[in-house]
């Protein structure tokens, strides 16, 4: 008899996991909101603009990236039979 059960309780712990990660990075952003909430805490603006232009140019790249595997698409192709562009 072939016992696989391991690997698929692996599976499952790994995904208990990640979702506990997840909700303690919740937790922890909704007490530090709070937090901010309740005091006004200066920003730093230019730091700010910052992190905004580079997650903008990241996006970019995932665009570029991206873009030529959206021609390979399932969903791609349905609509180039379908006459729609």
């Amino acid at each position: 008899m072939k016992r696989t059960f391991g690997l698929q309780r692996a599976e499952v712990l790994a995904a208990l996991g990640s979702a506990l990660v997840l909700v303690g990075v919740e937790v922890w952003v909704l007490i530090q909101a709070v937090d901010r909430l309740r005091s006004s805490v200066e920003i730093d603006s230019r730091l700010m603009l910052v992190v905004a232009f580079i997650r903008v140019l990241a996006n970019l790249g995932a665009l570029l990236v991206l873009r030529p595997a959206q021609a390979k698409s399932p969903e791609h192709a349905w609509r180039l039979s379908r006459g729609a562009r």
